[in-house]
């Protein structure tokens, strides 16, 4: 199963997602002396997912219950 079709058919994943507002819920890049403000949006959840498969992540340490 591809981290996709994860996001996409585990309920405890998705309600993770919604308690902790993924995909829409900003977070910061540090590069160097630069620091810019990015949204989960453009990334989709395929990304959490592998992280909440690896017990890390957003929704994996915030989201569940």
């Amino acid at each position: 199963m591809t981290n996709k079709e994860f996001s996409e058919q585990t309920v405890d994943f998705k309600d993770a997602c919604v308690r902790t507002r993924l995909p829409r819920k900003p977070f910061t890049i540090k590069n160097g002396k630069r620091t810019s403000v990015v949204s989960h949006s453009n990334l989709g959840l395929g990304r959490q997912a592998g992280k909440w498969r690896r017990k890390k992540g957003l929704a994996y340490k915030e989201g569940r219950m």
